[in-house]
């Protein structure tokens, strides 16, 4: 069973995933304390899939294990016995210190079940679920700071996606310069630069999703997180750094996860 997290934003979530459907998920917007909340939901998120019998049988216990948690609070997944085999994590970008804390708690939780890791760039997680008709193009987007986006731009095709370039930071009046074919604009994006691009760009060309098709979910993550690792995408926990694309004020080095790629293609 995978275990997806997403602490990218202020917007966190949870899910978990096996046998090729997703056994449920949580996503809330979070305060202070995002790594006490995240073991919380992890465990409640558990026992509602356990208590409703979908849960897969976990793994029996061995003489020989000893939890060695590295990240506050694993202990408590592993005595609850949790059958999690691995594990997805969103890479990047967003918020500098919510990817460190789903980075450090997706490698503590590989490194003390030894399981795999396999990450899902944000902006692949915030397009996804906008690419599942044919032929569309979706613009994701993610607020950088400076009155700058975080920007990746998509195509669907046939029942297979791609991205079509490497993820950028642009200002509003350039990614406008950009749409010039009918774009779904997704993510989050503030009242203001909305109203920009839907002044500067003909009406047919813009789609903006509404309800709960414009919410990031941490099942998509599950999803993309699950089709990565079938392909053998996984990344060694010890090495793994989140994707920031903006270096931090407080010049913390900046790795990337995985070499770009499009869609989920190498």
């Amino acid at each position: 069973m995978l275990l997806a997290i997403d602490t990218s934003t202020r917007q966190l979530g949870v899910a978990f995933y096996a046998n090729e459907r997703i056994l449920g998920e949580i996503n809330w917007v979070a305060g202070y304390h995002a790594t006490e909340q995240l073991m919380a939901s992890i465990n409640q998120l558990w026992a509602m899939i356990a208590g409703s019998g979908q849960a897969p049988e976990p793994p029996a216990p061995t003489a020989s294990e000893a939890p060695a948690p590295t990240v506050d609070g694993l202990h408590t997944v592993a005595q609850s016995r949790i059958p999690i085999s691995a594990v997805a994590v969103v890479s990047g970008p967003g918020s500098f210190s919510g990817l460190r804390v789903g980075m450090a708690m997706a490698k503590g939780f590989c490194l003390t079940l030894g399981v795999p890791l396999v990450t899902v760039p944000t902006l692949d997680a915030i397009a996804y679920p906008h690419l599942q008709s044919s032929r569309t193009h979706v613009c994701a987007l993610l607020e950088a700071g400076r009155g700058e986006y975080y920007v990746g731009w998509y195509r669907s095709v046939a029942k297979n996606w791609r991205r079509l370039e490497n993820y950028a930071i642009l200002g509003i009046t350039d990614i406008c310069d950009r749409i010039v074919k009918r774009t779904v604009i997704c993510g989050e994006i503030s009242a203001e630069h909305r109203a920009q691009i839907e002044e500067s760009i003909e009406k047919k060309l813009v789609v903006f999703p509404s309800g709960l098709s414009s919410v990031r979910r941490a099942g998509t993550v599950a999803v993309l997180g699950a089709e990565n690792l079938a392909k053998g995408y996984t990344v060694d926990p010890l090495a793994a750094e989140p994707d920031y694309l903006r270096r931090p004020a407080a010049k913390v080095p900046l790795h990337r996860i995985h070499p770009m790629i499009d869609g989920l293609s190498p």
